[in-house]
């Protein structure tokens, strides 16, 4: 969904939660997010399956994104 500069292509980043955002597609909940790390001056928008994450994040909240080619393949909550 981005083209963030800060994101690695494959590895983990911390990110702060800026927006969140839960939806179906075909019946199965994802959840979009609207992350940046500290100090970035984009923030970029990311979609993962709901069943990743043990809780869906709040604005404020700091994730530990896992990706795979870019694609999140992997959230912990920091």
């Amino acid at each position: 969904m981005t083209d963030a500069e800060w994101m690695p292509l494959v590895g983990s980043i911390e990110v702060e939660v800026h927006e969140v955002r839960e939806l179906s597609i075909h019946g199965d909940p994802y959840v979009d997010l609207l992350v940046s790390p500290p100090g970035a001056a984009t923030a970029a928008a990311v979609r993962t399956m709901r069943s990743l994450l043990p809780r869906v994040p709040a604005r404020g909240d700091r994730v530990r994104l896992h990706l795979l080619m870019r694609q999140v393949d992997r959230v912990e909550l920091v």
